[in-house]
């Protein structure tokens, strides 16, 4: 049975609400243990989980015992997190301007295309905004990725492409079947890096975008007025990643 519209916004924000949850469960463990050196990451669901190793990985002198907790959800909702304290840290990528939070530049890499091997730009080994003009598009929904969703069709209006028509990815559930969406010949799918390696599926095709203005940051935000010892030894402590 399919979920109308209405239904998925519903079962995001359910979602949403059960992580706020699982939030509120740590965060009083933690003081209930008395542990000052509790520091919670978020990422998305979608996020290189290279980087979030890496950041697990962290040792510190000052704080010998540092316990890291890891949080998954959705860049509006881990931005929100760190506003409101719930959070330390997030990877988010392409975070939109805010001054309530600082966003350190993380790593930065293409956006990808996955379609089906038939299609003319899959012998490319990179792939222009032009090669997909005729072609409907899977894009994550605004309220999914606001800056990568509008980055997309900003590059498309200055290129003067308009795709057929644009449908939009609302959450986890509809992104793991994104791959049947594309081997049903519903559209090409633009989508970011960590999820389009993960694709292997028979008769898809992956290609990095060549539109230098789609290679997106992902950064590591904080909250501006965030003074604490553990956050001020952890930040200078991060492995420098790739850039593309």
């Amino acid at each position: 049975m399919e979920l109308t519209e209405a239904g998925r916004v519903f079962v995001e924000k359910a979602r949403s609400a059960l992580m706020q949850i699982q939030l509120a469960v740590r965060l009083a463990h933690a003081a209930h243990a008395g542990r000052s050196n509790l520091l919670i990451i978020g990422h998305s669901p979608y996020a290189d989980q290279a980087w979030v190793s890496s950041l697990i990985k962290i040792r510190l002198r000052t704080f010998p015992d540092l316990h890291v907790s890891i949080m998954t959800m959705f860049a509006p909702n881990l931005v929100e997190s760190v506003r409101a304290g719930e959070l330390n840290l997030a990877l988010v990528t392409a975070p939109e301007d805010d001054d309530q939070i600082i966003a350190v530049p993380f790593a930065r890499a293409p956006l990808y295309v996955a379609f089906l091997e038939t299609h003319p730009a899959a012998r490319s080994e990179r792939v222009v905004l032009a090669d997909l003009a005729k072609d409907d598009w899977i894009l994550f929904s605004r309220e999914v990725h606001p800056m990568v969703h509008d980055a997309i069709l900003d590059a498309a209006r200055r290129q003067g492409i308009t795709p057929k028509k644009v449908h939009d990815i609302m959450g986890v559930r509809q992104a793991i079947h994104l791959v049947s969406l594309v081997s049903e010949g519903l559209g090409i799918a633009i989508l970011s890096e960590p999820l389009a390696l993960e694709i292997q599926a028979k008769g898809i095709a992956v290609k990095p975008i060549a539109d230098k203005s789609l290679s997106v940051p992902t950064c590591l935000v904080m909250r501006a007025d965030d003074k604490s010892p553990l956050i001020k030894e952890f930040l200078p402590r991060i492995p420098e990643q790739v850039h593309r």
